[in-house]
């Protein structure tokens, strides 16, 4: 049989193949003559050198891997000279899980070099062939990438269900085989070192229960606790840390019917609420493995975000320019200045004078949660990110960028019309950046940055609230990320996505209506925009969905986790 030359990129790696190579094959003449083709064609397999085991069924030949091809190509081109209709099918294994060989060494090698290659056949094929990297982390990428490479050797006849579809000359259909085998097992070896790797690094997270990432999440969390009872907010006749400023706030705003600062004592508690909920998940993720190990530390993570927003917003209420006094103007893109203003008005506490250190360390201390928790494990290879996801992430936050930008107006316009509950429909558009990328790429932490750079390109296009909005992004991707995680990054249908949809609109629901005041609203017209919102938020999901399989039916997205769940041709 014409042998082919394994590609340059993989004789770098090649070493001595192991003793074990092995095929089984059955040949089907469509024939009454049958049988004398069959015998005719096998005829001499045992003086090859070669093991090989015949039984009623099919015939089993293993030894040397290049004299394992010349004769698998050997016999079909045997039988098929006969001018008679010939199917052949074959298994072929590098590496053999249950057999003696492999039993006793624990090991698979890269295969070396094929043969040179020797001319045509003469004899044209049509095959049908599929490839299963077993036991191989991110074996899809491993798949397409040897589809691909039969398509650059000429012999990519069609894609099919299942298999691929390859036409030609007996040794050039071969050759691709071989070729697309070789280089699969040498890509299976290296990532099966990577994969022993992870395991050993695993265990040893396991037997010490705490990396240094781990360390400085908790550390973060801890650190957090404390400076909310240091100063936050200096006036001119008290100074409050952040626990008195929370219980001076709740009966003196029980009064208050309007202003920005409504709510400001349930944003205030949920700091520290905040920081015991991601230091507890941080600690359960040290004790947990497999996909809930990865889970307690996205949940973690999306605890310390929203703390950290919630102390960004007391922090920017005080130091960014904004409409001063409690008048409410629920429809303002606005930094409301109630630390400023409104706080010490309210609390009779003088002029305001400055922030406290608390705050300033309960910033750097969910920001150590966060990091600490989402650098909590090496990614593994189906988590890892690649540069496609990154081109994407950028051409999302571009185009929700200018989208969102653009969005404004027609969310401003709608209050005329329908009011806060029109506006609250209307917000809905804000949270598809980071569904759809969640969608698209399927890999932690991708709705999160998805809708957060949109929120920074709309920045960079002039919108009206400033660098603020980047905060609001890291609010609206929390919902969808923690959705995602929820389910290990492996369910992506509709309920799936109108539930990320919900959690979105949800999880960003505080921080969005602190900022616009509409915790000063009557108890029962919020619960009317909360219903308006869930329905919004679940719109967001679906549309996401929808606008995901559209491009995905183009073949844009065939490198993408959605678009390979819809290819047909592989």
């Amino acid at each position: 049989m014409a042998q082919a030359s394994a590609p340059a990129q993989d004789r770098t790696t090649m070493a001595e193949a192991p003793p074990f190579f092995g095929a089984r094959f059955s040949l089907y003449p469509m024939t009454g003559r049958y049988i004398p083709i069959i015998l005719k064609a096998v005829k001499g397999l045992h003086e090859t050198g070669l093991e090989v085991e015949t039984d009623d069924v099919s015939t089993f030949l293993g030894g040397d891997r290049n004299r394992v091809f010349d004769e698998l190509a050997r016999v079909l081109a045997a039988a098929a000279r006969t001018g008679e209709h010939v199917v052949m099918t074959v298994l072929l294994s590098h590496g053999c899980p249950g057999e003696t060989y492999c039993e006793a060494t624990g090991e698979v090698r890269t295969p070396r070099p094929a043969a040179p290659d020797l001319g045509k056949s003469g004899v044209n094929v049509s095959c049908q062939w599929s490839l299963y990297p077993l036991g191989v982390p991110g074996y899809m990428d491993l798949i397409y990438r040897e589809i691909e490479r039969t398509k650059g050797g000429g012999v990519f006849a069609r894609g099919a269900h299942f298999v691929s579809a390859l036409s030609g000359d007996l040794s050039d259909v071969m050759r691709a085989v071989r070729t697309s085998f070789d280089a699969a097992c040498a890509d299976a070896r290296r990532r099966a070192r990577n994969v022993i790797r992870q395991l050993t690094h695993r265990e040893i997270i396991v037997k010490t229960s705490l990396t240094f990432p781990r360390a400085l999440a908790i550390g973060g969390a801890i650190l957090t606790l404390g400076a909310f009872f240091l100063p936050w907010a200096i006036y001119a006749q008290r100074t409050f840390s952040g626990a008195e400023l929370a219980g001076a706030l709740i009966p003196a705003l029980a009064g208050v019917k309007a202003g920005g600062i409504k709510g400001l004592d349930i944003g205030l508690l949920a700091v520290p609420v905040a920081a015991v909920i991601s230091g507890l998940l941080v600690f359960v993720s040290s004790r947990s493995s497999g996909p809930n190990e990865g889970r307690f530390r996205l949940w973690a993570a999306a605890a310390a975000i929203a703390g950290l927003a919630f102390t960004l917003l007391f922090l920017g209420s005080a130091v960014l320019a904004g409409t001063p006094g409690i008048d409410f103007a629920p429809a303002a893109v606005r930094t409301d200045n109630a630390v400023k203003v409104t706080v010490g008005k309210t609390l009779g506490a003088g002029d305001f004078v400055g922030i406290g250190i608390g705050v300033y360390l309960a910033i750097l201390g969910f920001a150590g949660t966060a990091v600490g928790a989402i650098l909590g494990r090496p990614a593994e290879e189906r988590t890892a990110w690649r540069t496609q996801d990154f081109v994407l992430l950028a051409i999302l936050a571009v185009v929700f960028g200018a989208i969102y930008w653009a969005w404004l107006q027609p969310y401003l316009w709608v209050q005329g019309i329908a009011a806060q509950f029109g506006q609250e429909l209307f917000f809905a558009v804000w949270f598809v950046s980071g569904l759809l990328g969640g969608y698209i790429i399927r890999r932690p932490g991708a709705a999160f940055l998805a809708e957060t750079l949109a929120a920074f390109a709309e920045i960079l296009l002039g919108a009206p609230a400033g660098p603020i909005l980047i905060v609001t992004g890291f609010m609206q991707a929390l919902g969808a990320e923690i959705t995602f995680a929820a389910t290990g990054y492996r369910r992506w249908g509709w309920g799936t996505m109108i539930v990320a949809g919900v959690a979105a609109a949800l999880v960003a629901l505080p921080w969005n209506w602190l900022r616009l005041g509409y915790f000063a609203l009557d108890p029962a017209l919020l619960l009317g925009l909360l219903a308006v919102r869930v329905v919004g938020g679940g719109l967001a999901g679906a549309a996401a969905k929808i606008l995901g399989d559209l491009v995905a039916a183009t073949g844009s997205l065939n490198y993408f986790a959605l678009g390979r769940e819809r290819v047909r041709e592989v």
